[in-house]
């Protein structure tokens, strides 16, 4: 996780795409893994997924590294896929 979360603050989200997919596989229940699985996912685009993913992390634990973090992508992503549904 801590590598692939470096990856994605250096600018290299697609690296850093798989490393978080295998950590979340390997630690499917930690919120911190799914938090940044989900900031990678937003950077790369891929809204609705990301969304999804943060509002698992959210779920897990209401008390975790990055939990502030995690609500306001929560927030913004919920705001954009809506629009995206709505057109």
């Amino acid at each position: 996780d801590t590598y692939g979360w470096i990856l994605l603050k250096t600018g290299q989200p697609e690296k850093a795409l798989p490393i978080l997919r295998e950590a979340q596989i390997r630690d499917a229940g930690n919120p911190i893994i799914q938090y940044h699985l989900a900031a990678v996912l937003d950077v790369l685009g891929r809204k609705a997924e990301a969304l999804n993913v943060v509002r698992k992390a959210l779920r897990a634990s209401e008390t975790f590294p990055g939990v502030d973090e995690a609500r306001a992508l929560e927030t913004r992503l919920a705001g954009s896929c809506s629009f995206l549904l709505t057109g």
